[in-house]
């Protein structure tokens, strides 16, 4: 976790969005807040693999747990809670884990820079090396309408945006590891999966399924229920004795 500022509190932010592995070990204890993996169906081709296996099996593990309600991250960050503090072993003690407020999730993606558009500082979505810098819907220029939305031209069919959606290197939300992190070394800020707010119904950053605009840190989406293209990250505060 790495520590930010704010001019309320200083919060400690996890590095990257909440795995499936972790996310497992709380839903062994609590079976009510499994994922909804049927949601997978209509989301992707073949989907009925993802249904067995995402939220299952171990090659998926280090992907950010998705399909899941607000009830169920606030459920599980007081478990966390509760875990952590029961540790002998935690660095700091009396840490209450949660969802970030909107502000606090713009300031830990910003990485310390107030303007920066995008979690890495600079105002593209690709490297100089024409690599992608984010895992969203990465669609060849052509296919795109030069709109402050960026919306796909007419006539491009969903199949034919899911068969190039590789372009960045992930078909689907790639490890919550992947890519490089901003300056506060935290991993996908933008893209991979939309992350949830606790002050609002938007979610923030952008997904794996999100055209450029949505990736922006200014930028939200609203949050319409467990979806695949939804997860999160949380925050820890210390509240003492």
């Amino acid at each position: 976790y790495d520590r930010t500022e704010t001019s309320v509190q200083a919060f400690y932010t996890s590095k990257n969005e909440i795995t499936n592995e972790l996310y497992k070990l709380f839903v062994k204890e609590h079976p009510e807040h499994a994922s909804k993996s049927e949601l997978w169906s209509g989301v992707v081709p073949y989907a009925k693999r993802l249904e067995n296996d995402y939220a299952n099996h171990s090659k998926f593990n280090k992907m950010p747990v998705v399909n899941i309600s607000k009830k169920s991250m606030i459920a599980f960050c007081d478990w966390l809670t509760k875990k952590y503090n029961e540790m002998e072993k935690s660095e700091l003690k009396d840490l209450k884990f949660r969802l970030p407020t909107e502000v606090e999730w713009e300031m830990a993606a910003q990485g310390g820079k107030k303007l920066a558009p995008y979690p890495w500082a600079g105002p593209y979505l690709r490297n100089s090396k024409g690599c992608h810098l984010a895992n969203h819907a990465a669609l060849p220029e052509r296919w795109i309408v030069e709109t402050q939305n960026s919306f796909i031209k007419p006539g491009v069919t969903k199949n034919e945006a899911y068969s190039v959606s590789n372009l960045d290197g992930a078909y689907l939300p790639a490890k919550v590891d992947s890519y490089h992190p901003n300056a506060y070394g935290l991993y996908n800020m933008s893209g991979n999966v939309s992350e949830l707010v606790s002050d609002k119904a938007v979610t923030k950053g952008g997904s794996w399924g999100s055209f450029a605009p949505h990736l922006l840190i200014k930028s939200q989406e609203a949050f319409n229920g467990a979806s695949p293209y939804v997860g999160f990250r949380v925050v820890a505060t210390y509240v003492g004795k």
